[in-house]
């Protein structure tokens, strides 16, 4: 049996489309099949088909539509499992699933592998994600993060081409990708650096010059500090672009700060984190931006790295939220729990972005359906913040965090520049992607200690 998601809606079984006629039927079966294999509680299912305002028929249009998609899909796939329904198939037999489960392993293949994981990924699509259910309430968000992690797919096969020298074959796709998605600054880099090694100079300017206007305009902010390092170099014409994808990596030959660790917190075997760590701090102490990621299974020390950076950092401000699991359906719960010292500066943003911010935080009227400005608002009050000096951002739990939150502070993550904030956010390995992982930040990964290092730690924890 497969179920496709990467389009609209198909199940096939022995190699034939099954009919699904019934709106309700297949609704029910691409929310089981995104989280196949696991129990959806009834509460959760209902939610997610009739949404917030869902009628007392509810339940019984549930179980009736359960029977249905039961005989379409076999008795043995669709299991009642309290508190609700379970999917029993393999995740890879869900297209959209297994894409991205392609896209994962291209991020860690060697770079010969990259590309034909990449292709094989883009390849599952048929279309726009469940495009036949558009509309209904639990679609928006999964629609959202498909669409984010297919377009992320994309610029990393562009990177992937750019490295194999097809520069100019890829100039006419990279127009229309950026015509398409005129705010992707990585996009719009791309396409710079496939005009320039193509010998068109002038237009790779141009595009620069194009992308700081559209963000001024649309959004008040200034090119990424990568864009404006590769018009730079464009205009230098740095022998490195002939060879290498944008992006700055860090100078391996520069002196990294012995790692500390305060008299609270214990530390062992996390050196090179700690590392990753104290150049955030630093960096944002001198007045520039940095987010880090930091991922590993229940266990591996993520709070007790959090708990690190609070106790070095030398920030004026830091502010912390974790993310709950009781309170991860509430829209901004962890956004309003982060940003509550900062409520006596909402008023001094722009009036939109203030009223915005303020309805998102239940600090005002609620203003529907604007996460953008909710996003950028966020921004501009921690620009605002640091103005007085540097902030670091401490998101625990983030696998926990809702939707909106993840969403807005992922926003600010990918676009802090030289305004003095680090941000660092714990998040599990194993919760599907997140917006966090969408948003391709710095990532660190803890792993298990090795066996020396964890006697140390028994033993420091002994004393």
């Amino acid at each position: 049996m497969e179920i496709r998601l990467l389009g609209a809606l198909q199940l096939a079984r022995a190699d034939a489309l099954v009919p699904l006629p019934r709106r309700q039927q297949r609704a029910l079966l691409a929310v089981l099949a995104l989280r196949a294999g696991e129990i959806v509680s009834t509460d959760r299912l209902i939610e997610d088909l009739w949404g917030a305002d869902a009628p007392r028929s509810a339940l019984g249009s549930l179980q009736n539509a359960v029977s249905s998609l039961r005989k379409a899909v076999g008795p043995d796939a669709l299991l009642t499992e309290p508190p609700g329904y379970r999917l029993a198939i393999e995740r890879a037999a869900v297209d959209a699933l297994r894409f991205e489960r392609l896209v994962e392993e291209a991020r860690t293949a060697p770079p010969r592998e990259r590309g034909p994981l990449l292709a094989d990924a883009l390849a599952l699509w048929r279309g726009p994600a469940l495009a036949d259910l558009a509309f209904e309430p639990f679609a928006a968000m999964e629609i959202a993060r498909l669409e984010e992690l297919r377009l992320t797919a994309v610029e990393e096969r562009l990177a992937v081409d750019l490295e194999l020298g097809l520069h100019a074959a890829l100039v006419p796709e990279l127009e229309v990708l950026v015509t398409s998605n005129p705010l992707r600054e990585r996009l719009r880099g791309q396409l710079m650096l496939a005009l320039y090694r193509s010998g068109r100079q002038a237009e790779a300017l141009a595009v620069y010059r194009a992308t700081r206007l559209a963000l001024a305009d649309e959004l008040g902010l200034a090119p990424s500090r990568e864009l404006q390092e590769l018009e730079q170099a464009i205009l230098r014409q740095d022998a490195s672009l002939s060879g290498s994808e944008i992006g700055r990596k860090s100078d391996p030959t520069r002196p990294r700060l012995t790692p500390l660790v305060s008299a609270g917190t214990t530390v062992v075997g996390r050196n090179r984190e700690l590392e990753e760590l104290e150049l955030l701090l630093e960096r944002a102490a001198g007045g520039q931006s940095g987010s880090l990621l930091v991922r590993g299974d229940p266990g591996m020390g993520k709070s007790t790295i959090l708990d690190c950076a609070a106790d070095l950092s030398r920030a004026a401000l830091v502010l912390r939220t974790c993310g709950v699991e009781s309170e991860s359906d509430w829209g901004f719960a962890g956004l309003a729990d982060l940003l509550r010292p900062l409520a006596g500066l909402i008023e001094s943003l722009p009036e939109p972005q203030a009223a915005a911010l303020a309805g998102a935080l239940g600090l005002g009227p609620a203003i529907p359906g604007d996460p953008f400005s909710v996003s950028v608002a966020t921004l501009s009050l921690l620009s605002a913040a640091a103005r007085d000096g540097s902030v670091l951002l401490l998101v625990d739990d983030a696998h926990w965090l809702d939707s909106p939150s993840q969403q807005a502070l992922a926003f600010v993550a990918r676009r802090l520049d030289a305004e003095g904030v680090a941000m660092m956010v714990a998040l599990r390995d194993d919760p599907p992607s997140s917006y966090f992982e969408l948003a391709k930040l710095p990532t660190i990964r803890l792993r298990a200690l090795a066996g020396t290092e964890a006697q140390a730690l028994l033993e420091q924890s002994a004393d």
